[in-house]
């Protein structure tokens, strides 16, 4: 067991908090995923119409988002302990609730506060990571969250499905709550405090809004949440228009597209196990360079190739090297971020944490203007050419 030690932690010790904390940034995307499968029976359930069952989705990730700007400054007062294990039985109640209401607007409004609560692992994760490890390590343990985040939106639609045969859309939520609370328990025993009291900041709504500030005077830390969120509008891109191009435009059937989406989602993992591999020998700042520059061209592969008739073979290859290209930017970007927080790693992690989602939202509809793959492609060649260009210019410029 973790005896509570704020500040660095010996290297047994910080292998072991890894395997705890990737286990914990999993709870995110399971909160939205797990239970895709059901939709479809959730709504004939609730005699929703399909859009506002899908709002529960929408309403979890909103939750995800905003919460992060909350639950990082408080983390940053209280300690990583109190919120973490708050959130994860919040999540609990939120998701045994969610199992009983026979409202669809009353499970949206449910979900939310799931999306909430859940934000507290999130923000948590990374601010322990922060606290306990140099940073020459940091960069490695951001690597093995983004792996867990990288393979968990795959696997869990996949256990949903499983689920299927064994219980109904309510059953989900039980089995989300079962998860939780198991987290919880691991979290008590495993997760020690790693904030020293006389490193803790007032969490007054001034106080909290001075240390968001801090973060966003720095001009090196809003590089690197530039160089995420850049990353998020490309992503989102592909996720919310690689559809229907593939599928409506280049004739790919569900069961092709789920492969190649897959194959994209192979070259972020393989791409964040490089990079934990490589970190230690080159530091995170050329690892970011290089997932950017990669980023940039996929992204102007597939713009060239709808501009020259959109072939098949293009799309596919800028898909699979602006996607992969996430497994490089992230967990670096994330690395040189958190150690420039001015403003408190709990404020950092979630100023960085809600940057992919802000930008992505913003970005993303734009991707399916018109009748063809061209809006989206410019959206992404957009999101790749500037984030090197921004990153380069603030991290250039004098402070």
């Amino acid at each position: 067991m973790l005896k509570p030690a704020p500040g660095p932690l010996d290297p047994a010790h910080r292998r072991a908090l890894v395997l705890v904390l990737g286990a914990l940034a999993a709870l995110a995307p399971l909160c939205t995923d797990l239970y895709l499968p059901v939709l479809p029976q959730l709504a004939k359930d609730l005699t929703a119409p399909t859009s506002q069952a899908q709002l529960t989705i929408t309403a979890v990730l909103l939750g995800l988002a905003t919460g992060q700007l909350v639950a990082g400054p408080l983390s940053d007062r209280f300690g990583r302990r109190p919120l973490l294990l708050g959130g994860l039985l919040a999540f609990v109640v939120g998701n045994l609730v969610s199992a009983v209401v026979d409202d669809v607007t009353l499970l949206v409004v449910v979900r939310l506060l799931a999306g909430l609560a859940a934000s507290a692992t999130v923000v948590t994760t990374r601010a322990v990571i922060a606290d306990a490890f140099p940073a020459a390590e940091a960069a490695r343990g951001y690597a093995a969250l983004a792996a867990v985040m990288g393979i968990a939106p795959i696997a869990a639609p996949l256990a949903g499905g499983l689920l299927t045969y064994v219980t109904g859309w309510r059953g989900m939520f039980v089995v989300l709550a079962g998860i939780g609370a198991l987290l919880a328990v691991v979290a008590h025993v495993r997760i020690p405090e790693t904030l020293a009291v006389g490193d803790r900041r007032p969490a007054r709504p001034r106080d909290v809004a001075e240390g968001l500030v801090d973060c966003l005077r720095s001009r090196r830390f809003v590089a690197y949440m530039a160089a995420i969120g850049f990353s998020g509008g490309l992503l989102f891109t592909y996720i919310a228009s690689s559809s229907f191009v593939l599928q409506d435009l280049h004739g790919l059937s569900a069961r092709q597209y789920s492969l190649d989406f897959a194959a994209n989602a192979t070259g972020i993992l393989a791409l964040v196990f490089l990079g934990r591999h490589l970190v230690a020998r080159t530091g995170p700042g050329p690892l970011l360079r290089a997932g950017q520059a990669l980023a940039a061209t996929g992204a102007l592969v597939l713009l060239t190739s709808e501009l020259l008739g959109g072939s098949l073979a293009g799309v596919l290859v800028g898909f699979f090297l602006a996607v992969s290209s996430v497994g490089l930017i992230h967990p670096n970007a994330t690395a040189l971020g958190m150690a420039e927080a001015p403003g408190g790693a709990g404020a950092a992690s979630g100023m960085l944490g809600i940057m992919g989602f802000a930008v992505g939202s913003l970005v993303a509809p734009l991707g399916g203007l018109g009748h063809s793959g061209l809006a989206m492609a410019v959206v992404m060649a957009a999101c790749g050419v500037l984030a090197p260009t921004v990153t380069t210019a603030l991290l250039r410029r004098p402070a």
